[in-house]
C-alpha cells in the first residue's frame, strides 16, 4: 500500500517538476501548438474502436485530428479535435496573443503532457503567433503510436 501511494505522489511531483521546469516560452506558434497535439493524439488516442490495417505490417488505421478557427474582432477560438476519441478534444481562445485555457493547476495530478504545455503558455504570459491565416478547418491524417496485439482467434 505504501508503494501505491508513493508511486503516486512521485508521479504528481513529477508532472509539477516538468510544469516548472520546461522552458519558458516567449512566443509559441499555433502550427507548433498543433503539431504537439498531434502527437499528443499519436500517443493517448484510445484504441478500443479503432480498425486495423493488415496489409503490409499489422497497424491501426491512421486518426483524423483537426484544428478548427474560428476568428471574432479580438480573439480566436481554437477547437482541437481529435475525430476518433472525443476525450483528447481541446477548446482555448486566443486574444491579443495570449492563450487563454481552461486548465485547473490544481489538477496537474490529472495533467498529461500537452495539459501541460497548455498550462505554461497559459500561465507565463506568451504571445501565441497565429501563424496560421484564413483557415477555418485544418486536418491531418496521424499514425497511431501503439499497436495492436496479435489474436488468433
Amino acid at each position: 500500500m505504501i508503494d501505491t501511494i508513493t508511486k503516486d505522489n512521485r508521479k504528481v511531483l513529477d508532472k509539477f517538476t516538468t510544469f516548472l521546469s520546461i522552458e519558458k516560452y516567449e512566443e509559441f506558434k499555433l502550427s507548433d501548438i498543433f503539431e504537439k497535439y498531434q502527437d499528443y493524439c499519436a500517443n493517448y488516442v484510445s484504441t478500443d474502436d479503432l480498425d486495423i490495417n493488415y496489409d503490409d505490417e499489422v497497424s491501426y488505421e491512421n486518426i483524423t485530428v483537426r484544428m478548427d478557427i474560428d476568428e471574432h474582432y479580438t480573439s480566436s477560438t481554437i477547437d482541437l479535435i481529435c475525430e476518433s476519441d472525443e476525450d483528447l478534444n481541446y477548446t482555448f481562445r486566443v486574444r491579443s496573443g495570449k492563450l487563454y485555457a481552461d486548465i485547473d493547476i490544481h489538477n496537474i495530478a490529472l495533467a498529461d503532457k500537452f495539459d501541460i504545455l497548455l498550462m505554461q503558455l497559459n500561465n507565463n504570459n506568451c504571445k501565441i503567433d497565429l501563424d496560421i491565416h484564413n483557415i477555418e478547418h485544418f486536418e491531418v491524417e496521424v499514425e497511431v503510436e501503439s499497436e495492436p496485439e496479435a489474436s488468433f482467434s
